[in-house]
C-alpha cells in the first residue's frame, strides 16, 4: 500500500494485488486481484504465508511460460507432503526448552537463497509468537559480525534447503565448536528436522511449518499465549 501511495500521480498501467481480503485497500485498487483464501489466522500469519508462497509459485511461472496444470501440479504436490509431514513434536519441544536453559537466549535463523526468505520469516514469527530475540541472516552474511555472538545461549536455526550448503555445513561446525546450539532442518538426511520435499515450494512450506512449531512451543515455554500480541496488532488486516 505504501508503494501504491507513492506512485499515486503516475499510477502503472496494470497493477497485480495478491491479497487474504477482497475488500481491501489494495485489492480496490489492483487490476486484477489474486484471493488468497486464508481464512482466519490462529496466531502469526503462516496461512497466508503458505497461500503467498503458492500464488506466487503459479504467477512466477505463468510470467515464463510454464504451463498452468504443471505449476498448479506442483502446488498439489508441496500441499500433500506438507499435510502428510509428521512433525516431530517431541524434538521440536526439547529444542525449545534447550534454547531457553539460559539467561539470556537469543535465536540465529540463517538460510540461503531460498531459504533466505525461510530464515527471514522464522526470526518475525518468532518474534511475535515468543517474545524473544531472533534475527533472520542470509546465507555468509551472519559471519560479518553476527558470529560475535556465538557461544553458549545462542541458538541457531541452518535452514539447508533441498540440497547440501558447504558454507553452512562448515558454520554449523564452527558454531557448534564455540558452543552455540544448532538446528539443521532441510531434505539431507543427518540434520535434527528432516524434510521429505520434491521441490523448492514444498521445501519452504515444510520450513515455515516447523519455524511455526517451534514458535509455538517457545511461547508456551515462557507461558504466553501464541501469537497474542502485547502492543502491537496484526499488520496484515489492513492490507
Amino acid at each position: 500500500m505504501a508503494l501504491l501511495d507513492e506512485i499515486d500521480g503516475c499510477r502503472p498501467s496494470f497493477t497485480l494485488g495478491v491479497t487474504n481480503d477482497l475488500a481491501s485497500p489494495l485489492a480496490e485498487r489492483s487490476d486484477v486481484v489474486v484471493d488468497l483464501c486464508s481464512g482466519e489466522e490462529a496466531t502469526v500469519s503462516s496461512k497466508s504465508y503458505l497461500n503467498s508462497l503458492a500464488a506466487h509459485h503459479v504467477l512466477a511461472e505463468k510470467l515464463i511460460g510454464v504451463e498452468e496444470s504443471e505449476s498448479l501440479g506442483t502446488v498439489l504436490t508441496a500441499a500433500d507432503e506438507l499435510s502428510s509431514w509428521t512433525a516431530p513434536i517431541d524434538a521440536i519441544r526439547a529444542m525449545a526448552t534447550g534454547a531457553l536453559a539460559f539467561d539470556a537466549p537469543r535465536l540465529a535463523l540463517i538460510g540461503s537463497g531460498n531459504q533466505s526468505a525461510s530464515a527471514l520469516l522464522g526470526a518475525l514469527v518468532i518474534k511475535e509468537a515468543a517474545k524473544l530475540s531472533a534475527e533472520g541472516f542470509v546465507g555468509g552474511e551472519f559471519r560479518h559480525g553476527p558470529l560475535e555472538m556465538a557461544g553458549p545461549g545462542l541458538t541457531a536455526v541452518l535452514y539447508t534447503g533441498r540440497g547440501e550448503s558447504r558454507n553452512l555445513q562448515q558454520l554449523g561446525s564452527d558454531l557448534r565448536e564455540s558452543g552455540s546450539t544448532v538446528i539443521e532442518i532441510g531434505a539431507a538426511r543427518g540434520g535434527e528436522i528432516v524434510t521429505a520435499s520434491t521441490s523448492e515450494l514444498s521445501q519452504m512450506m515444510l520450513e515455515t511449518v516447523f519455524t511455526q512449531l517451534l514458535s509455538v512451543e517457545l511461547a508456551r515455554a515462557q507461558g504466553f499465549v501464541p501469537g497474542e500480541f502485547r502492543f502491537g496488532k496484526k499488520i496484515t488486516s489492513s492490507l
